[in-house]
This record gives C-alpha cells, structure tokens and sequence, in this order.
C-alpha cells in the first residue's frame, strides 16, 4: 500500500551467531508488515575460563563499542530516504520511523539496550531475547528509555544467578512507567528463538543438559507468538502522552492479546510472568 508507512525492527544476533540463525523470527516479524534489517557483526569468537572471566568480560565490552557503532549505522542508513529508493525499488515503500524497534538475541540484547540509550531513533521500543548484559556499560545499560520493553529471558538463564540478576536489573530500571513485559517459558533455553533447534536439535538438546524438553518448534512458536503479540500492542501506544492509568495496563494488554492468539496454536501456556 503506497499510503502506508512501515514499522521496522532492527536485530542484533547473538555472540558467534550470524544473520541467517534468526530466518523464523525474521519472516515472522515480515509477515506481520513490519521491514527488518538484520545486522550481521563481524567479531572474534573465544572460549575463556572462570579464572579469565573478568578478562574476557572486558574484551566482550570492546566488542559491545563495536556492535553499537554498527546498529547506528544501520539507523543512518534508514533516515536517509535515498537509501530507501534504491532498497527497494521504488518511492512508494515508506518506513515509519515513530516506530522503529530494536531487537536483539543474548549480546545483541545487551547491543540494543545500549543503543535505545544513546540514540532516540529508537522511538518504538525493545524486543530482547534471553539478553546478555555481563559486559554493559553499568552507566548507560541500566537506564529507563520509557518505551515498551519485551525482555523474554530462557528458563536456562532464570536459573543462572549472573546472567538473572544482570538482566533483573535491567528490568527494573525499565519497569517504572508500566511499560515493561519480562518473563521466560517453561522450559526453554538459550537458542529456543534461534534456528539452531530446527537445525540440531539432537545436539542441543544434549548441550543444554536436556533443560528444555519442549520440541524447538513449539517454543519457537511461543517465543513468536508473544513478540507478535507485544510488538501489536506496542505499536498502538501512543508514546508522546503523558502517563495514565491507562499506561499501567500495557502489560495486561499484551498478555491478553498473546493468550488470545495462544488459543489458536493449541499450544500450552507456560509463561511465566514477572510481577
């Protein structure tokens, strides 16, 4: 429709993961009218030891600098009308940029977080699965942005004390404007939003110590499920009002939106909510 502006959402992958791991999700988000642009980050790949913890956690923080920069290239990139033109073709696609989304899975997590910090174009909101934030920068990672906050941690990493008192933190410094929806499935895991469980999922199910018993399939139907479901809702809320009662149910919303379409995957709800 030529009238009509598009949402978008930019994604951010995981460490040692690359832009083709999230196709699933991609398409989903395409098929609900919203243009996604991937970002693919060049970095190197390590294994550490507890001993070198501290060591690698301030590598990873140099590569957090560097995906950044690259996220804001990519909000460069969209701002610029021409570069539109030539994406696609024609003038008549348009981006709604009032409603551009970052998203990101583990380190891209962290990545977007930062960035809805540092820079306003961010004007939609956030979409972080199973977000990593050991290496954040404490000064800006943990700061309110006001905008709807989907943070979807795994059942893998509720149970880890570092990366769920990271990640708590983070939400609670989103969760003072009612504007913040956080929780995991049960069970799911680190990749249950990724392609790597349609891919191998024997091998997973072996890695993760047979956590999530759930088929890949079905979490990721999940996982979709309630993003599509927040990202509707989100879209909706007018972010320029000033608070209202009304804000304080946006949580609500987005539950009973996602229940709703739940009904129709014949899929069991084992969300677990954060209060």
């Amino acid at each position: 429709q030529s009238d009509k502006a598009y949402p978008v959402v930019i994604f951010s992958h995981g460490l040692s993961a690359h832009i083709h791991m999230y196709a699933v999700q991609m398409k989903e988000w395409a098929s609900n009218g919203f243009v996604v642009f991937s970002v693919d980050h060049d970095e190197h790949i390590f294994v550490t030891d507890r001993k070198s913890y501290p060591e690698y956690l301030a590598y990873r923080n140099i590569q957090l600098t560097t995906r950044k920069e690259v996220v804001k290239k990519v909000l460069d990139y969209i701002h610029d009308d021409k570069n539109i033109v030539k994406l696609f073709g024609s003038d008549e696609i348009k981006l709604n940029l009032n409603k551009v989304f970052g998203s990101g899975h583990s380190f891209g997590g962290g990545t977007v977080s930062e960035v809805a910090v540092e820079d306003k174009r961010i004007t939609g909101g956030l979409v972080l699965l199973d977000p990593w934030f050991e290496c954040a920068n404490e000064e800006i990672a943990y700061q309110a942005i006001n905008k709807p906050v989907l943070s979807l941690r795994s059942h893998q990493f509720d149970k880890l004390k570092g990366p769920k008192d990271v990640t708590m933190k983070h939400v609670k410094a989103n969760d003072n404007d009612g504007l913040m929806v956080s929780g995991f499935f049960k069970p799911s895991d680190h990749n249950s939003c990724a392609d790597l469980g349609l891919v191998h999922p024997r091998e997973l199910y072996l890695l993760s110590s047979k956590r999530a018993t759930q088929k890949y399939g079905e979490q990721m139907r999940l996982h979709a499920t309630l993003v599509n479901s927040f990202l509707e809702m989100a879209e909706q809320h007018n972010h320029e009002q000033a608070k209202t009662e009304d804000d304080l149910t946006f949580k609500k919303k987005v539950l009973d939106h996602f229940r709703f379409n739940l009904k129709k995957t014949k899929l069991n709800d084992s969300l677990h909510v954060d209060e």
